[in-house]
């Protein structure tokens, strides 16, 4: 589950630009799938300073997939 999300969105991303279609279409099928799955998607609000500096940080090194990606793939 971890390493099919990983490769999708490194793909979608723009770091494996060189892919064939059909692993571009099976790495966006599989995160399809894991993303119904979760229930959070989003990081969550903490309190105190020190968790809320971690906490930003961590909101600009999240890595999430762009917009409309469902179009961009052979996804229903």
């Amino acid at each position: 589950m971890i390493y099919t999300t990983r490769k999708f969105l490194e793909y979608d991303n723009g770091y494996r630009p060189s892919w064939s279609t059909e692993a571009k279409n099976f790495f966006a099928s599989c995160y399809d799938r894991v993303q119904t799955r979760m229930w959070r998607t989003n990081l969550i609000d903490v309190e105190g300073k020190e968790e809320q500096e971690a906490h930003a940080l961590l909101k600009l090194c999240q890595s999430t997939h762009n917009g409309h990606w469902k179009r961009n793939y052979t996804i229903t």
